[in-house]
């Protein structure tokens, strides 16, 4: 049996699964990546199961899964290092956060347009790589409907598992109110239901609503024909 005690000291054992764990996998290159120099952040196209480099001001190129650390090009062998540490690196602020940058396949020790964490400097030359799963901004979409057309059908970013729903009423007379914010959920929570808002212009009941379908589908309700709503959808992946 392992021991799961870390660091190791001389005699412990480890199984193949322990030993596994942080060694570089191989997966195929989609493009060129140059990661013997200087490793390069990665993610996996889904389209074809290979890597190619992350770009954080693209949505569908913040999915970091890892470093490759070999020269290769399309279609050839690249060696991911998805966890511990990876060496390689230089000049980098001890202590300080590492982020993809919008310059394809490079970190910084800033964020990108879109934060994506890629690990922790641990010394000038290392990186401890550490992921950010849940919760990352990536875009916003603005909703406009009316009683002629009721439903705004808004384009989801690429990897957007969440979206907070922001909007106002306006009923022609009374001018526009904020309304309760809705959350719905790629998975799970996907239809918000109707939401009324905390107000009621002219004693007419407006609500709205929100269903994640291929498109985020917001939707007005209400009696008024003068009735507008307006917002932005904020997602997050």
């Amino acid at each position: 049996m392992s021991d799961t005690a870390r660091p190791k000291s001389g005699g412990d054992l480890v199984d193949e699964d322990e030993v596994n764990a942080d060694f570089p996998i191989v997966l195929d290159a989609g493009a060129t990546i140059n990661g013997a120099t200087l490793p390069v952040p990665v993610y996996v196209l889904v389209a074809d199961g290979e890597l190619y480099p992350c770009d954080a001001n693209d949505t569908a190129k913040l999915d970091f899964i890892g470093f490759v650390v070999n020269n290769t090009t399309d279609g050839n062998p690249a060696t991911l290092q998805k966890d511990g540490v990876v060496d390689g690196f230089s000049g980098l602020t001890i202590g300080a956060m590492y982020y993809v940058q919008d310059a394809i396949g490079t970190i910084g020790s800033t964020p990108g347009t879109f934060s994506i964490p890629v690990g922790r400097a641990v010394s000038a030359t290392q990186i401890a790589i550490q992921k950010e799963e849940f919760g990352v901004y990536i875009g916003s979409e603005a909703i406009s409907t009316n009683e002629g057309s009721p439903t705004d059908n808004l384009t989801i970013p690429a990897g957007a598992r969440m979206a907070i729903i922001s909007v106002s009423h306006n009923d022609g007379v009374s001018g526009a109110r904020n309304s309760p914010q809705m959350i719905v959920m790629r998975n799970g929570i996907t239809d918000t239901g109707a939401i009324t808002p905390s107000y009621q212009p002219q004693n007419d009941d407006y609500t709205h609503r929100a269903q994640w379908n291929a498109t985020l589908d917001v939707t007005q309700g209400g009696t008024d024909a003068t009735h507008t709503m307006a917002g932005t959808a904020y997602f997050y992946r």
